[in-house]
């Protein structure tokens, strides 16, 4: 990905739907577990392209990057098992990526496509986002779209939506997806463009639908984006999801092996669904300008608000 800064963390529930998710302080694994049918896959990752993102889903699941899966790789894959990754016990696999080598030039947009859109396979078992109880996802965003592998192929979220099948935790590493709020007015001291990074200033009367993204003054909604039924068929917030996050300002790592810290919440801490967020209050993990951790005010996936992290 894109070396950006870390801001916020725009988290949205639909509260009929997660209060489950929130409701008792036990382990991810076991909670899930119950739900897992004999042919479901626990956790799966997808990448947008096939540098940057398809090590950061390879490492999400097994704590490697992808190239170390060669028997004999290369002298630049640096090969280090990280000690927080999906749990051995669980079933994962990252999509996309099965050939030897993987196709990297197949247009796998479909897959992402809910089955009311036109030729929608999100449900198939082999390639469809929509094949695992919880999906990380990796890759570029902006407000009302984000990529497919591998490439750069554009899913509009009017076309998106999981948990027809079998995602109940989608948990989104792209840059503005979840924007909210309207970006600050630029700091002539900053290298930063302005971005979506006070989602706690969100105000729904400065909403105006249908307004490009683009534009100065264009208020985020990420309820409108995410819980709208388009076409009267669909919704990016499913009813049958527990928990959507993502982030709301531009993102990336702060560090070489990000996401072990949402498995040290997991795993360690036992935090429950809900608090596993991507970015973290501690150094570890994505980072705000300046190479400092961005430090929440309270906010949690959990409080149906947009969250600071």
């Amino acid at each position: 990905m894109t070396s950006f800064r870390v801001g916020n963390l725009a988290a949205i529930m639909a509260a009929a739907a997660f209060l489950s998710c929130a409701s008792s302080h036990i382990v991810a694994a076991n909670r899930l577990s119950a739900d897992v049918t004999s042919d479901s896959t626990m956790v799966a990752a997808v990448q947008s392209d096939n540098d940057d993102t398809i090590d950061l889903a390879s490492e999400f699941l097994s704590g490697r990057k992808f190239c170390c899966r060669d028997p004999q790789p290369g002298p630049d894959c640096r090969c280090v098992t990280w000690t927080f990754h999906a749990p051995s016990a669980w079933s994962h696999r990252q999509l996309h990526v099965n050939g030897n080598p993987p196709d990297f030039q197949r247009d796998y947009s479909e897959f992402y496509w809910h089955r009311t859109v036109a030729g929608g396979m999100a449900e198939s078992r082999t390639d469809g986002l929509d094949s695992s109880r919880i999906l990380y996802y990796v890759g570029e965003g902006t407000p009302p779209s984000f990529e497919a592998d591998f490439n750069r192929t554009t899913i509009n979220l009017d076309k998106f939506s999981l948990g027809e099948r079998d995602v109940r935790y989608l948990f989104m590493l792209s840059c503005n997806l979840f924007a909210q709020g309207r970006r600050p007015i630029p700091d002539p001291t900053s290298n930063f463009a302005p971005d979506f990074t006070r989602p706690q200033n969100f105000d729904p009367a400065q909403v105006r639908i249908n307004q490009d993204w683009t534009e100065s003054d264009y208020m985020a909604d990420v309820f409108y984006r995410w819980g709208k039924y388009y076409e009267e068929r669909r919704s990016p917030l499913n009813p049958h999801l527990r928990l959507a996050c993502g982030g709301s300002s531009r993102i990336s790592g702060g560090s070489e092996y990000p996401t072990h810290l949402f498995w040290y919440y997991s795993n360690v801490l036992r935090l429950r669904p809900a608090d596993l967020r991507i970015p973290t209050e501690a150094g570890q993990g994505f980072r705000g300008e300046g190479g400092h951790p961005f430090r929440g005010e309270g906010g949690h996936c959990s409080e149906v608000k947009a969250a600071t992290c």
